[in-house]
């Protein structure tokens, strides 16, 4: 992920933590820790005139600031398993999926501190532990990795339009590509 002169890595599995190298000589800038179990891209959320770096991990989900890596919130999440789906936001809201259990997330960015009772909109199930979501014109879209059961809510409320089962789709990890023309 690049952030001005910056290239943010989430090194989850190499050593807990999300690094941030200059982009120019490789020299790191900033390392933060307690990044377990996250195969997610961290995601940069636009918000209040500036930006957050916001990661998933099992129980949470993080932001910081990406100049600095300095932690600005945290949200409790209730997934408990490993973090794999990247998050996608739309005006300042993030959403994210994932753990075995097939969690879905929405929160709202822009909190310091614990967030948790403050800025999470909702939570619902049927979400992803692999495929991230992709948002588009007020709606969320994913694939259930393990059921085949493709998935589109309403952003803003949660409300499910649909849930059907796509044939012969079994185990799906790949994300979904959205394609404009």
């Amino acid at each position: 992920m690049l952030f001005r002169d910056l290239v943010i890595v989430n090194a989850s599995t190499e050593s807990g933590s999300l690094v941030a190298l200059d982009r120019r000589t490789g020299r790191e800038v900033w390392r933060t820790g307690g990044i377990q179990e996250a195969w997610n891209t961290p995601l940069l959320v636009p918000v209040n005139g500036g930006t957050e770096l916001s990661v998933s991990i099992p129980q949470q989900i993080l932001a910081y600031d990406p100049a600095t890596g300095r932690q600005l919130w945290n949200c409790a999440t209730g997934i408990r398993w490993y973090m794999v789906p990247s998050a996608v936001a739309h005006d300042g809201v993030i959403y994210c999926t994932g753990g075995r259990s097939g969690d879905v997330l929405a929160v709202r960015a822009g909190g310091r501190g614990d967030v948790t009772a403050t800025h999470k909109l909702r939570t619902g199930k049927n979400g992803s532990n692999v495929s991230s979501p992709i948002y588009h014109t007020g709606h969320l879209y994913w694939m259930n990795d393990s059921t085949g059961i493709a998935n589109c809510v309403n952003a803003r409320t949660g409300e499910f339009i649909y849930s059907e089962r796509i044939p012969r789709a079994d185990e799906v990890y790949s994300a979904a590509v959205l394609v404009c023309a």
